[in-house]
């Protein structure tokens, strides 16, 4: 039997040569550094378009959509001061003033198109299952509703647009939810005036609630009691929880992804995160918005938006 002589010379034991540690390659701090780049790269271009907003159209054309004339409309309904539910602000002055400005609107209309104006009081009750469960009665809130078709139309389905112009205590509520009212307004006046930019095969409703404050009392009333809210197939929530800033998809659904894959397509700015809906759903917020009443009460699906940055100043007194 030969003995096998292991050789302890320089190269090292066993016979492998040993690491000159001198000339190890920086791999990992390489590739840490690009990594840190590539992050910052990143976060900063989302800042770049989270806080890029396009130009507002000056009032020109009365068929081009104009954020001058959707904050005239959101002026107007501020001037009226708080708007709690049950006060005259609310129940008189901004219900009256959304009449005449969509009565404005009718009489420039298209002939191609009908425009009904329905003022709905409502009055009624249910339970809620929000911060513990609760139970809601409620008596004579109000609802302006405009529904716009194509004359003699026979389509029985229908897609609902909803703000509220109820505002919270002690505050006039600019972009909770004013300035929403104002963009459906305004939005209105681009869809009906001649020439129409286009003939809507199905009904196009614009629900102006009077009582979400209230924890959602008059988005009830019109699902639950409404002729009209029959025909609704989908929606479109527009909220708020700050003041200023783009608007953030934050629930959409339930299920039905086309909804999310229309508004990609269609929408010029688009702007959601799924971490948003899994954040808001998970109850973490102590809040809601009428998504809920739609989904759960008219079992039909939608997406919710809001306006979120300089969320300090929300349900207060501060002006931005």
């Amino acid at each position: 039997m030969r003995r096998r002589v292991i050789s302890t010379t320089r190269t090292g034991t066993h016979g492998f040569a040993t690491l000159d540690k001198s000339k190890e390659k920086t791999l990992p701090d390489v590739y840490t550094v690009a990594c840190i780049v590539l992050t910052l790269c990143l976060l900063g271009t989302s800042y770049h378009f989270y806080r890029w907003l396009p130009e507002p159209v000056a009032p020109s054309s009365p068929n081009v959509f104009s954020a001058t004339r959707a904050r005239k409309h959101m002026e107007d309904i501020v001037s009226l001061g708080v708007r709690n539910v049950g006060s005259q602000a609310n129940e008189i002055h901004a219900k009256n003033l959304l009449i005449r400005k969509v009565q404005a609107i009718q009489a420039t209309a298209s002939k191609e198109l009908e425009v009904k104006l329905s003022v709905q009081t409502t009055s009624g009750g249910y339970y809620l299952d929000f911060l513990g469960g609760m139970t809601h009665i409620y008596h004579n809130v109000s609802n302006v509703i405009v529904k716009v078709s194509k004359r003699e139309s026979s389509s029985e389905y229908a897609f609902l647009i909803n703000a509220h112009y109820d505002s919270s205590l002690g505050a006039v509520s600019a972009s909770d939810d004013a300035v929403s009212c104002g963009t459906m307004l305004e939005t209105l006046q681009v869809l009906t005036s001649e020439p129409v930019p286009m003939v809507p095969e199905h009904d196009i409703i614009f629900l102006f609630n009077g009582a979400e404050e209230t924890i959602l009392q008059a988005s009830h009333g019109f699902v639950t009691q409404h002729p009209w809210a029959k025909r609704v197939k989908a929606f479109v929530n527009l909220e708020a929880a700050g003041a200023g800033g783009r608007e953030i998809v934050f629930q959409s659904g339930p299920e039905n992804p086309w909804l999310i894959g229309i508004y990609a397509k269609m929408v010029p700015y688009p702007y959601g995160s799924v971490v948003a809906e899994d954040i808001f759903q998970s109850g973490l917020i102590p809040s809601d918005t009428d998504f809920r009443i739609f989904r759960d009460f008219g079992r039909f699906p939608g997406i919710d938006t809001a306006y979120y940055s300089n969320g300090f100043v929300y349900h207060t007194e501060c002006v931005m």
